[in-house]
């Protein structure tokens, strides 16, 4: 078996600070942003060097004493984890946010992805914002907006229990990528955060690319039907956001050829064509649109029996299972 994409991985990224739950959610969005931006890797696979082109780049940031989109590192992305520039407060209070931006390549990009460090009750929760126009705006109390945003609030991005842990990255030459963290010992992945254009869309579909946030510290998840998973996604022309209930993951055996299943007055050639199943199919749910189709690449669906870690025949990358009975693609084995 073979995947359909390069996979760029980077393993087993031990959490720069532990020593509390605070930290250790401090240090993974930390992580999270300094692995996206290039500058922390954990342990490559053989698959070579990243290429330059698969990074994104800072918009902007917030450490609650100075911000601006300007492109300035006030959270220490390209040095070293410095736990006092994650200050989570409530709206218009002074708090840290940032903002990146994918390559060009991605899908319908470049696209914006704006980390906003409000929560309701504990530092392991925040909001996501993505969209496909630039942030503009923002200040030391309120984060940067932008036109047709996309918002998920309350998004749990770690565990509130301290221990030491790891964080890993997928990503391709576009700037797709699949962030996960996980606390040794427990044999399971808690979060997963990606940004990723589908496969096999319609030409013609109104959103395409998508944002996919996932948090379960009970045992090994399940990333199934949002809200199980949150998804987020906007049209291509960046005017009409997507939410969590509007759209969610099928995993599916195969897609009949139907114009029942499409919005448009012919079928899609698309429709009946899926290149490797079983696989995990997203959809819109809402009434207008239920003919948008597409699929995550090297995302399988492969059964609740099968353990984490199981090593599938593969040609290139490691199949392995993550998050459930979801097996994607990464070619260093991550240490759980």
């Amino acid at each position: 078996m073979s995947t359909s994409k390069q996979w760029y991985t980077s393993a087993n990224l031990a959490l720069a600070d532990s020593t509390t739950a605070n930290r250790c959610a401090h240090s993974s969005i930390w992580g999270f942003g300094a692995m996206l931006l290039g500058n922390l890797s954990g342990t490559n696979g053989p698959e070579g060097a990243r290429p330059g082109t698969c990074y994104w780049t800072l918009e902007g940031s917030s450490n609650s004493t100075t911000a601006g989109i300007d492109t300035t590192d006030r959270l220490h992305f390209a040095g070293s984890f410095t736990d006092a520039d994650w200050i989570r407060a409530n709206a218009g209070t002074a708090h840290t946010w940032f903002v990146i931006k994918s390559p060009t390549a991605l899908l319908d990009g470049p696209w914006y992805f704006c980390f906003d460090y409000i929560g309701p009750t504990n530092d392991q929760t925040c909001s996501i914002i993505v969209s496909k126009n630039v942030f503009s705006g923002g200040s030391t109390t309120a984060r940067p907006t932008s036109t047709g945003e996309s918002v998920a609030t309350s998004v749990q991005f770690c565990s509130t229990t301290a221990g030491a842990g790891k964080i890993h990255l997928n990503i391709d030459a576009n700037g797709n990528f699949r962030w996960l963290r996980s606390r040794n010992g427990t044999g399971y992945f808690d979060t997963y955060i990606s940004m990723e254009g589908l496969v096999e869309y319609h030409t013609v579909d109104p959103a395409r690319t998508f944002c996919l946030t996932h948090f379960l510290d009970s045992g090994r998840g399940v990333m199934g039907v949002s809200p199980t998973c949150n998804i987020r996604g906007l049209s291509t022309n960046g005017t009409t956001a997507l939410t969590g209930s509007d759209a969610g993951i099928a995993d599916i055996w195969f897609y009949p050829t139907s114009i029942t299943l499409s919005s448009y007055t012919s079928t899609n050639v698309l429709d009946s064509t899926v290149d490797s199943i079983p696989c995990c199919y997203l959809y819109e749910n809402t009434a207008g649109r239920k003919g948008m189709r597409g699929r995550y690449p090297d995302m399988w669906e492969c059964g609740s029996q099968v353990a984490v870690g199981s090593v599938f025949p593969s040609v290139g990358n490691i199949e392995r299972v993550l998050l459930g009975s979801k097996m994607i693609a990464m070619s260093v084995a991550p240490s759980l």
